[in-house]
């Protein structure tokens, strides 16, 4: 996939003020976002594999949510949510991000979309424009990414992004998951081949 990607940052784990992809806009959630974020997170189905409480599936929760990940924007740990915007109509796909796991070497990526923009590539293209961030911007050594076990069209995104399956993983507190990883040096020599 062959796609420009341009991010103006602020300061690690440093967000960025906005990612351009050839059809995204990957920016942080602002709180006009407020109604498109609660359809998203009321919606069962785009948020079925994803870890959430019930009550943050709901109207209150889910403003409840924005408002903690806009204001950790301004701390020094910062929740790396981004939305996912379409560049042509503005419209809010979903969101993506990822979340540190190991010393800030090895972060947890993720993304998840509404429904009605499945299987048009957004996935892959905001996972490719996050990993680019990851290792070229804030040079971490790995990415991680955990999938549901029934959940195939994620497993699909991430080894459309080069990431490899290690299989399935028990993990405390989840169902199991499959994990898929990529190294820096694997995810850069990927994309100077493209």
């Amino acid at each position: 996939m062959t796609m420009a990607i341009k991010a103006v940052t602020k300061a690690i784990m440093e967000i960025p003020d906005r990612i351009e992809t050839n059809r995204l806009i990957i920016r942080p959630h602002v709180p006009e976002d407020v109604d498109a974020f609660v359809d998203f997170m009321t919606d069962p189905e785009a948020t079925k594999h994803l870890d959430f409480d019930d009550d943050q599936k709901t109207v209150d929760g889910a403003r409840a949510l924005l408002k903690y990940v806009i204001e950790s924007y301004e701390t020094p740990e910062p929740v790396f949510a981004m939305a996912v915007i379409d560049q042509s109509t503005g419209a809010f796909l979903g969101s993506c991000g990822f979340s540190v796991i190991e010393k800030d070497r090895i972060v947890e990526a993720y993304f998840s979309l509404l429904p009605r923009y499945w299987g048009w590539g957004f996935a892959t293209e905001s996972m490719m424009a996050i990993l680019y961030y990851a290792f070229v911007e804030l040079k971490l050594e790995e990415v991680v990414a955990y999938a549901a076990a029934d959940n195939p069209r994620s497993w699909k995104v991430a080894k459309n992004v080069g990431m490899k399956d290690q299989g399935v993983r028990e993990r405390e507190g989840h169902p199991p998951q499959r994990k898929f990883s990529v190294h820096k040096d694997e995810y850069l020599s990927r994309v100077s081949d493209e």
